[in-house]
C-alpha cells in the first residue's frame, strides 16, 4: 500500500494540541488502517498571529505539532485548509495595503519554515476558501501565487459559471470537484440544472490537471 498511486484522504482535521497525544495516536492509526496518506489541516494551523501591538508572532507550536501528527501518519502531502470567509476575512483592515503586506510576509515566513521542516512545494497544497470559486477566491489564489507561484492552490468545487472556471483555471494546481456536479448523474442534473454548462467546460479545462474527487 506504500507504493500505490492514489493520494487518499478523509477531512480529518488532526488538531493535536486540542486532543492530545493519546487521541492523536488513536486517531493517526485509524487513518493508517483506513489508508489515508493525504491530510487536511484544521485553519488552526495556518493561522496568522499578532502581538499585543499588532505584529506578526512567528510561532510555529501548533504547526509543528500538526506536522509531527502527519508524519506520524505518513502522509504524502497536507492541504492546509484556511476557511478564509470566517477567519481571515474577519481579520482587522482585511484586504487593505497594510494587511496585503502582513500577509505576504507571513506567507513567505510560513513557507519557509514548512521547507525547513521537510515539507516542500510537492508536499503541501492552501486550500483558502471551502467550496466555492467565486471572485473572493479567485482574488486569494491570485495573491498567493504572486508572493510564490511554487504554492499549490487545492479548490474543491466545480463552479457556478463557466466564466468562474476559465478565470481561476490557471491558479489552480489541484482540481477537488463535487463528484456529482462533475459526472452530472442523475438525478443530480435536475437539481444543478444551472451547472451544466460549467460543468463541461471544467471538464475540458482541468483535464490535464492533478485531478481529486469529492
Amino acid at each position: 500500500a506504500d507504493d500505490k498511486p492514489l493520494y487518499t484522504y478523509v477531512w480529518d482535521y488532526l488538531t493535536p494540541q486540542w486532543g492530545g497525544p493519546e487521541v492523536t495516536r488513536a486517531l493517526v492509526e485509524d487513518m493508517k488502517r483506513h489508508y489515508v496518506n493525504v491530510g487536511i489541516a484544521h485553519p488552526w494551523a495556518v493561522r496568522m498571529q499578532f502581538d499585543s501591538a499588532g505584529k506578526l508572532k512567528a510561532d510555529y507550536t501548533d504547526l509543528d505539532k500538526v506536522l509531527d501528527a502527519y508524519q506520524q501518519l505518513g502522509a504524502r502531502m497536507i492541504v492546509f485548509t484556511w476557511n478564509s470567509e470566517a477567519y481571515l476575512e474577519k481579520q482587522e483592515g482585511f484586504w487593505s495595503d497594510a494587511w496585503k503586506a502582513r500577509f505576504r510576509k507571513w506567507l513567505t515566513n510560513w513557507v519557509s519554515h514548512l521547507k525547513e521542516k521537510g515539507w516542500g512545494y510537492d508536499r503541501f497544497a492552501m486550500h483558502s476558501y471551502d467550496e466555492s470559486l467565486r471572485p473572493a477566491v479567485l482574488r486569494m489564489v491570485k495573491l498567493i501565487k504572486e508572493v510564490d507561484p511554487e504554492i499549490r492552490i487545492f479548490v474543491n468545487h466545480t463552479g457556478q459559471t463557466e466564466q468562474e472556471v476559465w478565470n481561476i483555471a490557471p491558479y489552480v494546481d489541484i482540481w477537488c470537484p463535487y463528484l456529482y456536479d462533475y459526472l452530472n448523474s442523475p438525478p443530480y442534473d435536475r437539481l444543478f440544472d444551472v451547472k451544466k454548462t460549467a460543468a463541461q467546460t471544467f471538464r475540458r479545462q482541468v483535464a490535464p490537471k492533478f485531478f481529486w474527487t469529492y
